[in-house]
């Protein structure tokens, strides 16, 4: 971009200290019923888009422009981020009619692949999974994992052999990784990078070295959460090696969101112990999310065995396939709920003719906690609510 050495607008001064405030991101720069985009990003938003690419102006150095109407902006949003790319979304945050001079805008939000609310943008029956991933001592690498659309957060270390099998199952749509350009280990963190975009598809984000860092990481948790430690959580002392990825994870979702997160109300730690461990080797021969052939979900043991009648019950069901319980008393107690459940089958019609009206109360709490509700979501809730009782 030349702007610095144009004659600009007041408009444009805006987008241009934007843009050099993101310059990783595509700017989408709101400007009355549009969102603008301008020079490379115009370019690069007209191909991927399909969008007529015109000029700002028409001298000698026309700035190449491409616009999305604000109405419509998540299906092209859908587009960015299926080709890779992330875009910050930029807000008039006055009233034009009251505005005195040029209309003050402000960056409301970074659309990322794993920081998604929007039904539109998300597949109801899957998590969306923004992941971190830490390499720790010993051979270990800690890694924390959240779904800000239902607001689950977790936390597990795990042998750095099984990262990729533990990625892989987790389908992460973006992975967090601690920028190491000119340290020691960077080859090995590029490596790990190309791994994880070639296995996973996710988007692999790098963030400066000290998102990462355990001190600033234990205040962000704790500062989060209103705790004056993280016990309450089952994290200890000998957990510690788990708070530099749930730190980093916390920080890039308020860089990002710029709004509260309220509904993330706990992080679970997860106990390998209690789980099968299935191996990416596995995971695919089975077929259990992705058929071999089409790498499709029609045909998979997930699509066969899916009967579950709300959004929340398919990620909860997806989850048990993908993590089969390996404690006994935790097997017999779901067997037993299950023939609970069987046994008389006039119940279960009830509750099943009850749950297909249940909306997707999860991710409709979100976009509420987020500021991101729109009235259809408060329709739903409401109609949900009914069934509650």
């Amino acid at each position: 971009m030349t702007a610095e050495t144009e004659n600009l607008t007041p408009a444009m001064k805006q987008f241009a200290r934007f843009k050099q405030k993101y310059p990783d991101c595509i700017l989408f720069f709101r400007m009355g019923d549009f969102y603008e985009t301008f020079y490379e990003d115009a370019k690069v938003c007209s191909r991927i888009c399909g969008l007529a690419l015109t000029s700002r102006s028409k001298g000698d150095n026309p700035v190449p422009l491409a616009g999305v109407p604000y109405h419509a902006v998540e299906g092209y949003l859908k587009k960015m981020l299926q080709a890779g790319f992330r875009v910050a979304v930029c807000e008039q945050v006055e009233d034009p009619k009251l505005a005195k001079g040029v209309v003050k805008r402000d960056i409301v939000r970074i659309v990322t692949p794993g920081t998604l609310t929007d039904d539109c943008l998300l597949d109801a029956k899957e998590d969306n999974f923004l992941c971190a991933v830490n390499l720790a001592a010993n051979s270990k690498v800690a890694i924390s994992w959240v779904d800000i659309s239902t607001g689950h957060f977790f936390a597990q270390d795990i042998p750095e052999k099984n990262l990729l099998d533990e990625l892989l199952r987790l389908s992460p749509a973006e992975c967090l990784l601690p920028d190491r350009r000119g340290e020691l280990f960077e080859a090995e963190t590029r490596k790990l990078a190309q791994d994880i975009a070639h296995l996973t598809g996710a988007i692999v984000t790098e963030r400066p070295a000290w998102y990462f860092d355990p001190y600033q990481g234990q205040k962000r948790l704790l500062k989060h959460f209103g705790t004056a430690t993280l016990e309450g959580f089952g994290i200890g002392d000998s957990d510690s090696s788990l708070i530099p990825a749930a730190g980093a994870i916390i920080e890039y979702l308020n860089e990002t969101q710029k709004t509260t997160l309220s509904h993330i109300q706990t992080l679970k730690k997860i106990s390998r112990k209690n789980f099968l461990q299935i191996d990416q080797t596995s995971l695919a021969s089975l077929e259990i999310l992705r058929t071999i052939r089409t790498e499709s979900q029609k045909g998979t043991l997930l699509h066969c065995l899916d009967e579950t009648l709300t959004p929340m019950g398919s990620r909860m069901f997806r989850g048990w396939l993908c993590m089969p319980l390996a404690d006994l008393g935790e097997i017999v107690l779901r067997q037993d709920t299950v023939e609970e459940m069987l046994n008389p089958d006039p119940k279960l019609a009830g509750i099943r003719k009850l749950l297909a009206d249940i909306s997707d109360l999860e991710r409709i709490a979100a976009r509420i906690s987020t500021a991101r509700a729109i009235p259809r979501d408060f329709v739903a809730l409401e109609a949900t609510l009914r069934q509650v009782p």
